[in-house]
C-alpha cells in the first residue's frame, strides 16, 4: 500500500495545528513555551476571561479567517478541541 498519498494531508493537519499553537503562544507570550502543546488545558493556561476570549477570538479571525463566538470558544477544553473547531467552520 502506498502511504505517500496521505502525506500531504498528515503534514497539512500538523502545520495548521502548529500555526495555531505558535498564534496563541504569540498572543499568550508570558506562557511558557512548551506548555502550549495541543493537549493542553485552555482554561487551565489562559482562563476565560473576557479579554483572552476576545484575544483568541481575534487571533483565530486574523489567521484562519474563521469567526467563533464566545460560546464556541469556551466550549473547548483543550487546543486541539479550538483546531477542531476551527478546522469544521472553515470547511463549510
Amino acid at each position: 500500500m502506498n502511504t505517500s498519498s496521505k502525506t500531504p494531508w498528515l503534514k497539512f493537519t500538523h502545520s495548521v495545528m502548529d500555526k495555531l499553537i505558535n498564534a496563541l503562544r504569540e498572543e499568550f507570550a508570558e506562557i511558557k513555551v512548551g506548555l502550549i502543546v495541543a493537549d493542553s488545558d485552555l482554561l487551565e493556561l489562559l482562563g476565560w476571561s473576557s479579554l483572552n476570549i476576545v484575544i483568541v477570538r481575534a487571533k483565530v479571525q486574523e489567521t484562519f479567517a474563521v469567526k467563533l463566538s464566545d460560546q464556541q470558544i469556551k466550549s473547548c477544553k483543550t487546543v486541539a478541541d479550538l483546531y477542531s473547531l476551527i478546522s469544521s467552520l472553515s470547511k463549510r
